[in-house]
Formats: structure tokens, sequence, C-alpha cells
């Protein structure tokens, strides 16, 4: 199990930061705990985007064309 972890990378770490974040941001508007103009969903996204460029401009990896297709 160690081996999986020294082999993530940054780029990596992004993709598993954005994940849940994109994730929850949309589970909580379709439930209506958050609408699309509240503030929490604006700061949810501007964590998101910086994160997801970042991982893309170094490498095509699963977990953003996930998250992208979802």
């Amino acid at each position: 199990m160690s081996g999986v972890f020294a082999s993530l990378t940054l780029s990596d770490l992004a993709d598993s930061i954005t994940t849940p974040i994109a994730t929850a941001a949309y589970f909580a508007t379709q439930m209506r705990y958050l609408n699309f103009d509240d503030l929490l969903f604006l700061l949810a996204y501007l964590v998101i985007l910086p994160l997801m460029a970042y991982s893309l401009a170094f490498a095509f990896n699963i977990a953003s064309t996930r998250m992208e297709l979802f």
C-alpha cells in the first residue's frame, strides 16, 4: 500500500482534492442545500478550477477525466 502513495504526484493530489469538493458542491445544489449563486458554491469552484487546470497542465489522468465527464 505504501508503494501506491509513494508514486502519487502533485497533479494526483490536486485531483484527489478537486473530486470530492466538486461532487459535494454538485450534490448540495441538487439537494437544494446550496444555490448556484451562493458564496460557498463560488468558493468551492474557485478552489477546484485552478487545481484542475494545474493537474491537466502536467499530465493526463483518469481522475480529472472522470470529473469532467461527471
